[in-house]
């Protein structure tokens, strides 16, 4: 198993990199335009290309292997939750073939319908990081913490800290979110 993780890491590693660098290749040799200056862009998606594609197809056909081959990473776990919330605990009730098929079905539809209405990969990475990433990097880490010190008094230095943390990231989550929202009509 810790080569598949060593491949896999590797390989993926290697998609975004050739899809980085072919990204910024396609801007070298524009007449009276650098790299640098493209890279000031707002959405750098409006800046001028190339006519050589090629740069472009290699970039795009490495980051479609890479998302391609990363789909099932992120459907199992989905589907295995998915399942554990069927099974309510009894581990003699798997997902039938069709309960199987109809569940993957379902999660991927709703990453698709996401991603038709999410506009660009900026907007995703904000709504995540909004949302998702302090969940799981600083409240759920402080929800565990504040079960495995019960014995601690609750006016303790360290569970009023970690209350004042998980508010302060709510805070900032709630207020990233309320600016992504009041500028996506800028955009």
């Amino acid at each position: 198993m810790s080569k598949v993780l060593i491949g896999g890491t590797l390989s993926a590693v290697i998609l975004y990199i050739i899809v980085g660098v072919f990204g910024y290749v396609t801007f070298t040799n524009f007449p009276g335009y650098t790299p640098q200056e493209a890279l000031k862009n707002k959405n750098i998606l409006e800046a001028p290309y190339q006519k050589d594609v090629v740069p472009i197809t290699i970039g795009n056909f490495a980051l479609f292997f890479a998302i391609a081959t990363a789909a099932p990473l992120v459907v199992l776990p989905a589907k295995d939750t998915v399942e554990e919330i069927i099974s309510k605990g009894n581990p003699q009730r798997v997902l039938s073939t069709k309960e199987n098929i109809f569940y993957t079905f379902f999660l991927i539809l709703i990453c698709y319908a996401l991603g038709l209405f999410i506009p660009n990969i900026g907007a995703a990475m904000t709504i995540v990081g909004s949302t998702t990433n302090p969940a799981v990097g600083f409240i759920l880490p402080i929800i565990f913490y504040w079960k495995t010190q019960e014995d601690l008094p609750i006016l303790s230095v360290t569970k009023i800290t970690a209350i004042l943390v998980a508010v302060l990231i709510i805070v900032v989550s709630i207020l990233s979110l309320v600016n992504f929202f009041m500028t996506l009509d800028e955009q």
